[in-house]
């Protein structure tokens, strides 16, 4: 299942899907893309032509979902674990994952 944009499911609506053997790819994750490609046309990343976007963005957002659909099936690892990990690995070792506070997956 993949989160709505900032419309995560509960603590409890989640632990009962996973349960279920049902993996829920937090929303952070699945908006993801579309942040990315505000700043890669920020930076001059991508061009005008909207298939060069769709093939970064699809490329990108393949590799890190990849990552997340990966774990689950290899170790039955929750996806919105292994996107906090993925957060805090690339904010230092010292990164606290805050339940409280939106985490921010990085594509580079």
């Amino acid at each position: 299942m993949v989160e709505a944009a900032n419309a995560a499911t509960t603590p409890e609506a989640e632990a009962a899907l996973i349960g279920r053997g049902i993996p829920v790819v937090p929303d952070f994750v699945a908006n993801a893309g579309a942040v990315a490609w505000a700043w890669w046309v920020l930076l001059g990343q991508v061009g005008d032509d909207p298939e060069d976007s769709f093939l970064r963005l699809r490329t990108e957002m393949l590799a890190k979902v990849a990552l997340l659909v990966e774990r689950w099936l290899l170790d039955r690892v929750p996806p919105r674990q292994t996107a906090d990990e993925l957060v805090a690995a690339h904010h230092g070792a010292s990164a606290v994952v805050d339940p409280g506070v939106v985490p921010v997956l990085v594509i580079p």
